[in-house]
């Protein structure tokens, strides 16, 4: 369907004429092509990055053009900037695609203060965008909003937004037309009366201009301020088009309200108010470009002097046709309440497109006060009121819904308003639903925090009522022992009261039959025995380091851990392989592969990289930009700073630690140099089995996409390899011993090489966290300054 740019009417495909108002179609909007652009629209996250290099803070605004967002620039040190994403149907074609282009390098030459800075154009995936100077401020329809009130500007604060502004349109106006002026546009900075403007989207609109999608999309927001010429299409729009829209931005500021219609003068509205702002009014506002200012330079001077208390001199009124001098006053009534119709028709338009149901509605009746007999405008009313309630009634919905810790139903409600919502709003109810989403989660975790209060209550009880219940079979076995001992020592006095009296009778017979006998008792002893409690020390986990005099050699793979410090080691047994590029696919230095394989002794090897807690212990102080845990993998250390923990580590333990070599690193990471891909042994990765950059954009054949964590794991949270080894694959890098020489392959001896004998950088093996696959190679080679810390 085509929809009338003048009155609405819904027309076929193929019309060329309104079949209701006659208005020529070639500028109207195909309804399935506006509906089908909206769908492919792009939007990105909190934290997403576009193009590799900005990262997203948050969203700013959007409109018909595309969606502005904060982003931090990592190629200038993280610089806070705005990145306005172009709707990818604006630039579909090569034409339009090149217009843009045009317009968006024109802006890079405008420097002017009270213009936005432009800094670059780019693309990305089909993407087009182009970044700017961020500008921490309110646009100028936030600030009119915030006002509220009639009328909302001193003529004082006036002048302080509309002189710079003017200033700016004048230099612009040396190399193009901004087109699309409105308040939305300007962005006002500090308080008043100590304020600075900036101006956006200088010639952008161009780009849209061509696009039927735009009819639509850019909405009552824009169109509000358009000049006739350029709402009807017109194609040699010049200066004059600002003047309106400079027009309609003051009228705005004079009296709170847009010039729409047959609209009140300015000292009609605000009582006291110089006649001569109703002059600038009626010369910018004119519907004939012939009758404005001619130049932005003549609006700048006129409204110098009505500020002043001058007056403005009027452009005389064309010669009135003598025919038209004669049409009967009935005539003319009829005339203008056409006219009147046609200008209303167009706005209700815009504000049904806009989503501005209220404003709509107020159109339609202003529409049926005029012609009770349009139904059309009967039932776009309707469909508005209609919309209007709905809307409310799903933002009440939400609300009550949230109040309920329903928030997923509260979420549902929100974006169903959203679809009916006017871009104007479309912010606010965005941030209320982030609101509801932070809501959601607080909720989540007052539950989640208040089960684990209830759990540790329970687990409390239950400890005291088993403590209860062992102090109770304590007292028993207690009571048991000692009635025990009772009767023992009972039985055992009874037994010696009955010796006792035996050996007295024995005696008492004795001394009846011989004399001068005596019998002695002896006496027994206890004894208890005492329990004895052993003692043991746990381990700690991981060392990056191995040792050149172990204690004793054990199997391959067999862990040592170090009496003093706990550190693991891994006994390496020597071997031959051949070292780099086996799978012919690594860089330059990783080649050539020696036909003559290399063959290294066997050694000590870290079965865990140096965890924060290690290094910690024997430095005093932790450098990692990570601090997420004594068991996490220490960061941030240079080549320097690992041969001071290994000197400290070697006087702490009475060892001899060193660096692996980059042959020795190769070798068990490839599991005695096995011909394999990655350090855990196999010939694929996943994030699964190791911490790397597992987004789909980096996936190579042989790895599988996922979560791209952003941050080091503990270590051992993977599989190691065949060897004991954990994490040679990811997660951070580990320093070598060897200088670094991008030739060293092709001339390196075959047994145990040390690497280059003099360079300015050392050798890092691994791969770490933020790497993608093919810098995770067991092959890989990346180097560094001994100075720098990753």
């Amino acid at each position: 369907m085509k929809l009338c740019s003048t009155c609405s009417y819904e027309n076929p495909d193929n019309a060329q004429i309104c079949e209701a108002c006659q208005t020529p179609l070639d500028f109207s909007t195909n309804i399935n092509e506006t509906v089908v652009a909206e769908k492919q629209r792009t939007t990105f996250s909190k934290g997403d990055y576009i193009g590799d290099r900005y990262e997203v803070v948050s969203e700013l605004g959007r409109g018909g053009m595309g969606i502005v967002y904060r982003v931090k620039d990592r190629n200038l040190r993280d610089r806070d900037t705005a990145l306005k994403m172009i709707h990818p149907e604006l630039v579909a074609n090569p034409e339009a695609r090149r217009r843009f282009e045009d317009e968006v390098m024109l802006c890079l030459d405008l420097s002017h203060p009270s213009i936005i800075r432009v800094y670059n154009l780019e693309s990305s995936d089909d993407l087009h965008y182009f970044t700017m100077e961020y500008v921490a401020g309110k646009s100028l329809t936030a600030v009119i909003k915030e006002r509220g009130k009639i009328p909302p500007f001193t003529i004082s604060e006036i002048k302080a937004v509309i002189t710079p502004l003017l200033k700016g349109i004048i230099y612009a106006h040396q190399h193009t037309i901004h087109r699309d002026l409105k308040p939305d546009n300007i962005m006002i900075t500090g308080e008043f009366p100590d304020i600075s403007i900036k101006i956006l989207d200088f010639g952008i609109a161009r780009t849209m201009s061509s696009s039927r999608f735009t009819q639509t999309a850019q909405g009552m927001g824009t169109a509000y301020y358009m000049a006739p010429e350029q709402a009807k299409g017109a194609k040699n729009v010049d200066a004059r088009a600002d003047i309106y829209s400079l027009g309609m931005i003051l009228y705005e500021m004079l009296t709170g309200e847009l010039a729409m219609g047959r609209f009140l003068l300015p000292s009609e509205i605000i009582k006291g108010l110089s006649p001569g702002f109703d002059d600038l009014v009626i010369k910018t506002l004119d519907s004939s470009p012939e009758r404005r200012f001619k130049s932005v330079i003549d609006l700048e001077s006129a409204f110098s002097d009505v500020v002043k208390g001058k007056t403005v001199t009027k452009t005389p009124e064309p010669a009135v046709e003598a025919k038209q001098q004669q049409q009967s006053p009935q005539h003319a009534e009829d005339q203008e309440k056409q006219e009147q119709l046609k200008d209303l028709h167009f706005h209700a338009r815009l504000a049904t497109e806009e989503k501005e149901w209220e404003t709509a509605v107020d159109f339609y009746s202003q529409i049926l006060r005029l012609d009770v007999s349009d139904l059309r405008a009967s039932r776009m009313k309707n469909e508005a009121d209609g919309n209007r309630k709905e809307l409310a009634s799903l933002l009440k919905n939400a609300a009550e819904a949230a109040r309920k810790n329903s928030f997923d139903q509260a979420r549902q409600h929100l974006e169903n308003g959203l679809k009916l919502a006017a871009p104007s709003k479309n912010q606010e109810i965005s941030s209320l639903i982030a609101n509801n989403e932070s809501q959601k989660k607080a909720y989540a975790e007052k539950v989640a925090q208040e089960e684990a209060a209830a759990n540790r209550k329970k687990e409390e009880e239950e400890r005291k009522q088993k403590a209860a219940e062992q102090k109770r079979l304590d007292n028993e076995r207690r009571k048991k022992k000692e009635q025990r001992l009772k009767e023992v020592a009972a039985k055992m006095a009874s037994e010696k009261r009955k010796a006792e009296e035996q050996e007295a009778r024995k005696a008492t017979l004795k001394k009846m039959m011989v004399f001068g006998l005596v019998c002695l008792g002896g006496a027994g002893a206890w004894y208890g025995l005492k329990d004895t409690i052993g003692l043991s020390m746990s381990n700690r986990v991981s060392s990056g380091a191995n040792s050149s005099k172990p204690p004793e050699k054990t199997s391959s793979g067999a862990p040592f851990t170090d009496p003093t410090t706990g550190m693991k080691f891994v006994w390496v047994k020597g071997g031959c392989y051949k070292m780099g590029d086996t799978f012919g696919e690594g860089g330059s230095d990783e080649k050539p592969v020696h036909e003559d394989e290399v063959c290294v002794d066997g050694y000590y090897m870290g079965r865990y990289e140096v965890t924060q807690g290690e290094y910690k212990e024997i430095m005093g102080s932790n450098p990692s930009y990570f601090t997420n845990g004594s068991s996490y993998p220490v960061e941030k250390v240079s080549w320097d700073d690992a041969r001071s923990f290994i000197a400290k580590l070697n006087s702490r333990s009475g060892k001899r630690y060193r660096l692996p070599t980059e042959a020795e690193w190769e070798y068990a990471a490839r599991e005695r140099g096995k011909r394999v891909r990655f350090g855990n042994g196999k010939d694929s990765i996943s994030p699964d089995t190791a911490n790397f950059d597992a987004r789909s954009k980096s996936k190579e054949p042989y790895s599988s996409s996922g979560i791209y964590r952003k941050k080091t794991t503990r270590v051992g949270s993977f599989s190691p390899n065949s060897l004991g080894l954990y994490d040679m694959s990811g997660n951070v890098y580990e320093w070598c011993s060897d200088w670094y020489d991008s030739d060293y392959y092709s001339s390196s001896p075959r047994s145990n090489p040390q690497g280059a004998s003099s360079g300015s950088l050392r050798v890092v093996r691994g791969g770490s966290w933020y790497d993608v696959p093919w810098y995770v190679r067991a092959a890989s080679r990346i180097r560094n300054a001994p100075g720098s810390a990753y």
